[in-house]
């Protein structure tokens, strides 16, 4: 019950830090936002919410954050410290450096796992950090490639925060593509290892998780060449159907290993 609870209030914190953060982000972006089809209608850029009413609730959740310090552990109040360090640099210059901001937006998905963990006291292995960041470098390189397809598509402008060009796409494409693989090949090791023998009774159904976790990533990227994810890959899987069939048939897969 503590685990659960400690857990939900991480939630809380890190969602009120992580708003505040796209706050800032959506202030310094608001001219590419106006530019951009989808972007465009996010409160901010549309005007619906006054950059001077936007910086109050910024100020309001990093206070709301501040008190919830108070009573979460110190490795957590760092990982938070941390988390903004990067986020506001990302936002005010490194998203504007190739490469490198494909490496900070995978950094920022792995450290809500390493926050996940200082909240929960549960131990991370070394095969989950390997495979997150493989994972999420692959997200990474799809959200930039989705934003590419989109402007070679003529359905937005190259964006001047960006230090990306169309003809990136045939570096970006085969980096993201065999991160997933990599990711893949991770989850497959791990389950042919004495761990996972130890952890399971039968441990050989395992690998059905990595046919269908390779079928989403393969799935993914399929539609991400075609230009039909148009916009953050993480927004995109939240609303589509078939992820949480490949989700439920994973937590089936592992429920019947066990």
């Amino acid at each position: 019950m503590q685990t659960l609870t400690s857990a939900l209030l991480g939630v809380v914190c890190f969602s009120l830090a992580a708003s505040s953060i796209y706050i800032l982000n959506d202030i310094l972006d608001i001219k590419d936002d106006q530019a951009d089809p989808i972007k465009k209608h996010r409160p901010i850029a549309s005007g619906a919410l006054s950059v001077s009413s936007a910086i109050k609730l910024m100020i309001a959740l990093i206070t709301a954050v501040l008190g919830l310090c108070f009573f979460i552990p110190i490795d957590a109040v760092y990982i938070l410290m941390a988390y903004y360090a990067l986020t506001t640099a990302y936002s005010m210059k490194l998203k504007s450096m190739p490469i490198m901001d494909i490496f900070i937006l995978s950094s920022l998905y792995s450290v809500r796992v390493l926050f996940g963990q200082s909240m929960t006291n549960i131990n991370l292995s070394a095969w989950l950090i390997v495979f997150c960041m493989f994972f999420f470098l692959s997200l990474a390189c799809m959200k930039r490639v989705s934003e590419l397809y989109q402007v070679k598509n003529k359905q937005q402008q190259l964006s001047k925060r960006r230090g990306y060009c169309v003809d990136d796409l045939d570096m970006l494409m085969p980096t993201g593509i065999g991160c997933a693989l990599i990711s893949v090949l991770v989850i497959g090791l791990y389950i042919n290892s004495d761990q996972v023998k130890l952890l399971y009774h039968y441990p050989n159904r395992m690998w059905f998780i990595t046919f269908v976790l390779l079928f989403w990533k393969m799935r993914l990227w399929f539609l991400g060449v075609r230009g039909l994810i148009d916009r953050d890959p993480v927004v995109f899987v939240m609303k589509d159907k078939p992820t949480y069939v490949v989700a439920l048939l994973i937590l089936l897969t592992a429920l019947l290993a066990s």
